[in-house]
């Protein structure tokens, strides 16, 4: 494992990172991170407590930190198969949202019917 300050992440980033005491990145964010900070499409198969939430969100906030974007709505929108991925994933950047910068995640879970044709 390598010290999440030895990725090319923002400072902004590795600060908050800092304060939550994140410091340790994990090995699928370690081999995850530099990948879709390059622009790379990833799948990713791994265990539950791995770090992939963090994998996936921190090239997002990013590009966030990077590319300013003012006046504007939404600027990252996460697709989740199931409500309970979507409450776990919430509930991990939750308790980052104001410690990054100005963020707000929201959920929205809709329940659909399955319809066979």
């Amino acid at each position: 494992m390598s010290l999440l300050k030895d990725l090319p992440l923002h400072k902004q980033l590795l600060k908050a990172l800092e304060k939550l005491s994140f410091n340790e990145a994990t090995t699928v964010q370690e081999k995850a991170i530099p990948s879709a900070l390059s622009g790379k499409d990833l799948m990713v198969s791994a265990q539950t407590g791995s770090g992939k939430t963090a994998a996936f969100i921190l090239p997002i906030l990013e590009r966030m930190l990077a590319q300013e974007a003012p006046n504007s709505g939404t600027r990252a929108l996460i697709l989740l198969p199931t409500r309970e991925l979507a409450l776990h994933w919430f509930l991990s950047v939750k308790e980052e949202e104001n410690s990054i910068f100005n963020l707000s995640f929201k959920v929205l879970v809709e329940k659909f019917k399955r319809a066979f044709i």
